[in-house]
């Protein structure tokens, strides 16, 4: 990953922070209700904001893999991809997953590693190509895209799952991105004590990424988790 494309979304990131200051909730909690809704978790999510304003062509869920709590992030997520660009059919587009972690105080920090990419067939899970660093058209020709799903390696505790797409010649174009579930579902958490449970730097970043973040405000988190469930998760692996 290209030095340039930490500092453009550390940009990104002082947008959503200034923009920030200036918003408010209406929404209120005692202790024991906010650590009740931040350990509420969905489990799904789209991958559906970008690198500034560059949109990559690319459109695609995350979901949890295998067994899951609400309160414990994995080391594995599925990924099923909904629309690809052009340019990736003709085979001169290359897609690549990496892993960012969101400190206190700090932006995001990305290890700048190619994630490990499964490319599993759902007709037959077990026939599955391991062990990718990228996808290009190779990979996955045959398969419709409802066909299979990407199972990323993310190794370690994250937050946000950066999609990355390459021209042919490696040459990067831009990112989508998407909150690693299980996230918390509710995005009216961050508004408050952030700076205890969250740090500011984070909470902003998170609920930049939040794809129920223009939901209505007010509902517990059980509405939130349901609402994103309903709208993106996919028929994947199944979760035992």
């Amino acid at each position: 990953m290209k030095l340039w494309k930490l500092i453009l979304l550390g940009l990104m990131l002082s947008t959503a922070a200034c923009s920030k200051k200036n918003s408010s909730s209406s929404t209120s909690y005692t202790a024991e209700q906010f650590e009740a809704e931040v350990n509420i978790g969905a489990t799904c999510a789209p991958m559906n904001t970008f690198n500034g304003n560059v949109d990559t062509g690319l459109r695609a869920n995350v979901e949890t893999a295998g067994y899951t709590t609400q309160t414990t992030y994995f080391d594995y997520v599925q990924v099923q991809l909904s629309a690809l660009p052009a340019s990736f059919y003709n085979g001169n587009g290359i897609i690549e997953f990496y892993r960012y972690t969101l400190l206190n105080g700090q932006g995001p920090i990305s290890d700048n590693t190619p994630l490990s990419i499964d490319i599993v067939p759902l007709a037959n899970p077990y026939n599955q190509s391991r062990g990718h660093t990228r996808v290009t058209a190779n990979e996955i020709a045959g398969f419709n895209l409802d066909e299979f799903v990407l199972v990323v390696n993310v190794g370690s505790s994250a937050q946000l799952l950066d999609m990355s797409y390459f021209d042919g010649n490696g040459a990067y174009i831009g990112s989508n991105y998407g909150l690693l579930p299980p996230y918390t579902a509710n995005p009216e958490v961050y508004h408050q004590d952030k700076e205890q449970t969250f740090g500011s730097v984070a909470a902003d970043e998170m609920y930049k990424h939040h794809p129920l973040r223009s939901s209505p405000i007010g509902q517990d988190g059980h509405y939130y988790k349901d609402l994103a469930e309903s709208q993106f998760c996919f028929n994947g692996i199944p979760r035992e």
